[in-house]
């Protein structure tokens, strides 16, 4: 064995052993950008859910730094199943009441004396009034207020009948005087609250006053009274610009 012979030897597996390894630096790598693209799946049955606490300012329902909101936000399912069940749930409360408070009235004309019951009478009519006055300037509860207006004249008409049942009216022409002054104030409720459906009420008495007129004034005063109301409904129509 030759002298230099261990020491090649030594110096081949130590030159191995390095050449096993991997060296990082030797790779040449090339960035290439990568878009993102981000799927939002959005379901069609629930539609698109407002996020309040995403930052951007043009989505809608997106809440500003001073608390507004400049587009409001999309109706999804959920709300707008609330929103129409609340609506008919509004519709049979109104309904409800009508009848609980023409029963109240009802039972007022039929069982207090003359005195105590006009009292009565006059206190519902003033009390809707009043609802009428507070909720119908407020857009989600107009409907409300015009139907306590409605009522209210409603519960006037039956005490001037009451009136001349209890005999403080002595005769037919009082009780059609007092109705048709009270025709009267129905028209300035209408125009007072700006609806359609109180003036319409005003109309519809006074068909029903012209319908028992001739009781009093024979053929003629159910004619006039119905020409009277023709021209009523026919002159709020123009005035109000309304077909209603």
């Amino acid at each position: 064995m030759e002298e230099g012979e261990p020491d090649d030897r030594i110096l081949r597996e130590r030159e191995f052993r390095r050449s096993t390894g991997i060296k990082i630096a030797d790779f040449e790598f090339e960035e290439r950008p990568v878009e993102l693209e981000e799927e939002i799946e959005i379901d069609e049955a629930m539609g698109e859910i407002f996020d309040p606490f995403e930052k951007s300012t043009n989505n809608p329902g997106a809440i500003l730094s001073d608390g507004s909101v400049i587009t409001a936000p999309e109706m999804d399912l959920v709300t707008g199943i609330s929103i129409e069940g609340e609506r008919r749930v509004n519709w049979i409360l109104l309904v409800s009441m009508i009848l609980i408070y023409s029963a109240i009235s009802f039972q007022i004309g039929t069982t207090f004396d003359p005195f105590l019951g006009t009292l009565l009478l006059l206190l519902l009519a003033l009390l809707g009034f009043w609802f009428a006055e507070i909720w119908v300037p407020r857009e989600d509860l107009n409907l409300l207020g015009v139907t306590w207006a409605i009522i209210s004249m409603k519960v006037l008409y039956g005490l001037a009948i009451e009136l001349r049942r209890w005999d403080v009216i002595g005769n037919d022409w009082g009780l059609g005087a007092l109705l048709l002054f009270l025709v009267g104030a129905n028209v300035l409720v209408a125009y007072r609250h700006n609806h359609d459906a109180v003036a319409a009420q005003s109309t519809l008495v006074l068909l029903a006053i012209g319908s028992t007129a001739g009781s009093v004034l024979g053929e003629e005063g159910v004619a006039g009274m119905i020409l009277i109301s023709t021209v009523l409904i026919h002159s709020l129509a123009l005035n109000r610009s309304s077909g209603n």
